[in-house]
């Protein structure tokens, strides 16, 4: 949508300059009728896991009387893996981890991003990769055995089932509700429902990858109505009390099952036979399919040449703040 709004000129009333362009408050905004993208190369289409490419780009506008400064360009990589504000034109260098697309989005001031151009697509060759599938029991029960630990090693909690611990997937997470009792000396015992929620990350740096496993938790705390209406409603509060003491407690805990995990995780043959040759992690990633899930790792040779994945290099055109 295009407008010319009358304003004080010279004491008089006059128009805008009718090639500006006027952007409503809601109005759905498309940067490509404000701009081009007239040139979006990859200096290779293909590369091994951890070898750089170089991505450059041209960004032109469309007519001379933009204002170049009221816009915002992204460059965004693989699964998200990085995303750069830039300049009209420039070149960068990034270490893709999976094939996927690199593509620019622009905006004016606070309007949606928008996509400008085409996506470019960059694969990366796994042919000499390790891919390990560890199935979601695995996962379930080094979770099981962490959280029983913490039941016997805190004698005021205890876990309200004997049966193994069922998971939820998504394609970043791995969640679990566990039913606990709080025992309470002189008063009624509590019902808490902890929610676990475990997810994995890989940092890669010139020299290796760490992979750390991160488990976070949501505490609700409950009591019967019953228990409610003898206790004169004290219950409630309690219940509050409890959901912001239960995390202190469970905080060390948590780290323990963290390490627990990863231990786990690097003792499987397959990839401790991998790490043991060489290789180093490319990707750690939950995979929930229809029927059945699993953790994915993949290893890789290592690269031949010293390379920075937290960013890049010998950049032109990226704006860093």
């Amino acid at each position: 949508m295009k407008a010319s709004i009358p304003h004080l000129n010279n004491g008089g009333l006059g128009l805008f300059d009718p090639g500006l362009d006027i952007v409503w408050p809601g109005e759905n905004f498309d940067i490509k009728n404000h701009f081009e993208l007239t040139s979006f190369e990859l200096s290779d289409s293909e590369v091994e896991p951890f070898e750089e490419v170089t991505v450059s780009w041209t960004i032109t506008p469309k007519n001379n009387n933009i204002n170049v400064a009221d816009y915002k360009f992204i460059l965004y990589g693989p699964d998200s893996a990085f995303n750069f504000d830039i300049a009209l034109e420039g070149s960068t260098q990034v270490a893709p981890l999976s094939t996927s697309a690199i593509y620019i989005k622009g905006r004016r001031n606070n309007a949606s991003l928008s996509p400008l151009g085409e996506p470019l697509v960059l694969h990366v060759n796994l042919d000499n990769c390790t891919t390990v599938e560890i199935p979601n029991s695995f996962i379930d029960f080094a979770v099981t055995d962490s959280v029983r630990e913490i039941a016997r090693s805190e004698a005021e909690i205890k876990l309200r089932t004997n049966d193994l611990l069922e998971s939820t997937w998504t394609n970043y997470s791995i969640g679990y509700d566990i039913p606990l009792e709080l025992i309470i000396n002189n008063f009624f015992n509590a019902d808490i429902d902890l929610k676990l929620t475990i997810t994995f990350n890989l940092e890669h740096n010139e020299n290796n990858s760490q992979l750390e496993v991160k488990i976070t938790d949501q505490v609700d705390a409950d009591f019967s109505t019953t228990e409610d209406i003898l206790s004169l409603g004290s219950t409630s509060k309690l219940a509050k009390l409890i959901e912001k003491i239960v995390p202190l407690i469970l905080d060390c805990r948590l780290q323990h099952a963290e390490g627990a995990v990863l231990r786990q995780l690097l003792q499987v043959p397959t990839v401790a036979q991998a790490i043991n040759e060489g290789k180093r992690m490319l990707s750690v990633r939950p995979k929930p399919l229809q029927n059945f899930e699993y953790l994915e790792i993949v290893l890789c040779d290592p690269p031949t040449e010293p390379i920075n994945l937290g960013g890049t290099l010998a950049d032109t055109g990226v704006l860093h703040q």
